[in-house]
């Protein structure tokens, strides 16, 4: 008679050890997924945050031909939003700014007789900034917009 502790027969089913690998496993798989579905969504504000400065340029020179004399809308809290919104010139725009990420900024200045403003966002991913960035509008008489892409007319 021989006792079962002696039997070599392996039994049906995994073993502990076969189970914890498997898990850890499915775990670094996941944390791989993760941080790619993560860059995947910053580069999609991104390309959100551009698309809403183009429309809103496009706002501010439709603005800026119907007024008499020729302006544009003067800053109100860093934005145009109110004036352009209600002017029907573009619809009120959502604000999905993460709490670490300023809202749009916008400044309205005169620039040697002639009026000018400078949009600015801020990107997550500068390395997606695209090539209408405007270096010379965050400076100088813009210093004060917190953004690291802009534009101007």
């Amino acid at each position: 008679m021989m006792h079962h502790y002696l039997n070599k027969e392996r039994e049906n089913g995994f073993s502990l050890v076969e189970l914890l690998v498997v898990i850890a496993i499915i775990g670094v798989l996941s944390s791989v997924i993760f941080v790619s579905t993560q860059d995947a969504r910053r580069e999609a504000r991104d390309t959100e945050r551009i698309s809403d400065v183009r429309q809103f340029k496009i706002a501010l020179e439709n603005y800026f031909d119907d007024q008499i004399p020729q302006a544009y809308p003067p800053t109100q809290s860093g934005n145009a939003w109110p004036n352009l919104a209600t002017g029907g010139y573009m619809p009120v725009m959502h604000d999905e700014s993460t709490p670490t990420i300023p809202p749009y900024v916008y400044a309205n200045v005169v620039i040697s007789g002639s009026p000018s403003y400078c949009l600015g966002v801020t990107l997550e991913d500068l390395s997606e900034r695209p090539a209408s960035h405007e270096e010379g509008c965050l400076a100088g008489t813009y210093a004060t917009l917190n953004a690291n892409y802009a534009v101007r007319p």
